[in-house]
C-alpha cells in the first residue's frame, strides 16, 4: 500500500489487478472463490480502479446447461459486487484456444465475441451495473485458430466495442 501511494503522488493515476481464473470442478460442481475474494478483497484495500477477470475456465458445453451457466454467474456477479460497491470497474477478458482444445462445445469458454458479449451482459443485469465491461486481450483473439478466421479484429471491435474498458 506505501508503494502504492508513493506511486500515486508521483502521478500514479489508474491501478488496475488481473485476478485469478474462477474455476468449477468438473467432478464435484464447486465453484472456489476464495483467491478471487482474496483478490477483491486486495483490490479494494489497494484502491484499485480496475479488476480483469477471465471469462469462467469451464467448456461451452458445461455453460449451457442453465443450472450451471446460472450458478457461475453468481459466483462472479458474489466477486463483482464486492468490488463494484467501491467503485471499481471490472473488465471480462476473452481467451484463446490452446493444443488441447478442439473447436466444439468441450473447448473452454470465451473464445468467441458472441460468447464474452452474452457473459457480460448477463452479468451486468444480475449486478445492475454497466461498470462490467470487456477487457480486450488482441493477442487472444489474434492466436485463436480457427476462430481467428471466422472473427477478425475488427469483428470482436464491431460485437463489443461499446463494452471495452481495456485492452492488452
Amino acid at each position: 500500500a506505501e508503494v502504492i501511494e508513493k506511486w500515486r503522488k508521483v502521478g500514479g493515476r489508474h491501478l488496475s489487478m488481473h485476478m485469478p481464473d474462477i474455476v468449477r470442478n468438473s467432478e464435484t460442481a464447486e465453484i472456489d472463490l476464495k483467491s478471487a475474494e482474496d483478490v477483491a478483497e486486495l483490490a479494494v484495500k489497494l484502491g484499485c480502479d480496475r479488476l480483469t477477470v477471465h471469462v469462467p475456465k469451464c467448456s461451452v458445453e458445461t455453460l449451457s446447461n442453465a443450472d450451471c451457466r446460472q450458478k457461475m454467474l453468481d459466483a462472479y456477479a458474489f466477486i463483482c459486487s464486492k468490488v463494484l460497491r467501491h467503485d471499481i470497474s471490472v473488465g471480462i477478458e476473452n481467451m484463446h484456444m490452446t493444443s488441447k482444445d478442439t473447436p466444439d462445445e468441450k473447448r473452454r469458454f470465451g473464445y468467441t465475441p458472441q460468447e464474452c458479449r452474452a457473459w457480460i451482459e448477463d452479468l451486468r443485469r444480475i449486478c445492475r451495473s454497466d461498470k462490467i465491461g470487456f477487457h480486450f486481450d488482441i493477442g487472444h483473439a489474434r492466436n485463436n485458430a480457427p476462430f481467428s478466421a471466422q472473427y477478425a479484429i475488427s469483428t470482436w471491435f464491431a460485437e463489443l466495442g461499446k463494452y471495452i474498458n481495456g485492452y492488452h
